[in-house]
């Protein structure tokens, strides 16, 4: 090697020392958490540090709801906002009217146990057009309920169990949902069977549900109603493991590596039929759907 070659390769590697070290230090500086190494503290009338390194500084007031907020709304005249947590589960209540003092309340209120007012929910919250009544998803306990937001009555809870396409579906999962103006139809999503319910509010009872994407999580209806816009985080979708013979059965370890062939089309491990994942790139999961809403009794999934 001669000389030249020798500073050539000095001074690249020089180059690459300095721009590594460089690149080091902004990415050092970006991933920096903005609290620090301070650890996490709730401050109400100052500056709280979450468990993630994050600051919180309210510009106004702070009201402390019930733990684990999934969901968040507000009626259409500024006077409630409402949080729903999954534990407990609760209903946080914020009420606005005389905004010089703002009162917050409870359902279950914790006069008593609770039990059997509001046994289960998830993030799905709506205020009905009177600015009164909110409609709260029951999550695991596969159901809607209405509260009267003035008085914390219950003023029914309804099951979500109903057929569809040859299917009963008496269990499922309800998670977000929508209500239209007119206050008489929600739409919510089932993340437990992949599907949309259509709830008929004054009858109390889901009037359709439509199949659409892998673990359905959100749902928003376009300004004129007409459309319902489905959103799908799951990737795949699992079925259960049985046997040759068809009864269900179970493994000890994964039967497959993500991502395979394997994992793709199924196969038969230790004499337990393990049914495919199927592809990954699916338009069913991690998509957005739409359905169109406007035609009662006939809503379709119209793009993918």
């Amino acid at each position: 090697m001669d000389v030249f070659t020798l500073k050539r390769l000095t001074f690249c590697g020089f180059i690459a020392a300095a721009l590594f070290g460089s690149a080091y230090a902004r990415s050092d500086s970006i991933m920096w958490s903005p609290a620090g190494d301070r650890y996490a503290s709730i401050a109400p009338e100052g500056e709280t540090i979450l468990p993630n390194g994050r600051i919180l500084s309210p510009l106004g007031r702070l009201f402390r709801v019930r733990p684990h907020p999934y969901g968040l709304t507000m009626s259409a005249d500024g006077r409630w906002v409402v949080a729903v947590s999954s534990d407990g589960p609760k209903l946080s209540i914020l009420d606005v009217g005389n905004p010089a003092e703002p009162k917050i309340g409870f359902i279950p209120d914790d006069s008593g146990p609770g039990e059997g007012v509001l046994d289960a929910a998830f993030m799905g919250l709506a205020v009905g057009p009177d600015n009164r009544v909110v409609y709260v998803s029951g999550g695991s306990d596969w159901s809607v309920s209405a509260f009267d937001l003035e008085t914390g009555d219950r003023l029914f809870h309804m099951s979500c169990a109903h057929e569809a396409d040859g299917v009963d579906y008496t269990y499922g999962y309800l998670g977000d949902l929508r209500l239209t103006r007119d206050g008489k139809t929600i739409y919510a999503v089932d993340q437990s069977n992949f599907r949309m319910l259509v709830i008929d509010v004054d009858k109390r009872e889901v009037r359709r549900s439509i199949a659409v994407g892998r673990y359905p999580f959100g749902i928003a209806l376009s300004p004129d109603e007409k459309r319902a816009y489905v959103a799908n985080v799951g990737m795949f979708e699992y079925a259960y493991l049985r046997s040759e013979t068809g009864v269900r059965r179970k493994l000890a370890f994964p039967p497959f590596g993500v991502p395979s062939k394997e994992a793709e089309a199924g196969g038969i491990v230790e004499g337990v039929v393990v049914p495919g994942l199927g592809d990954m790139n699916d338009v069913r999961g991690m998509s957005l759907w739409t359905v169109d809403v406007s035609k009662r009794r006939r809503e379709k999934v119209i793009a993918k």
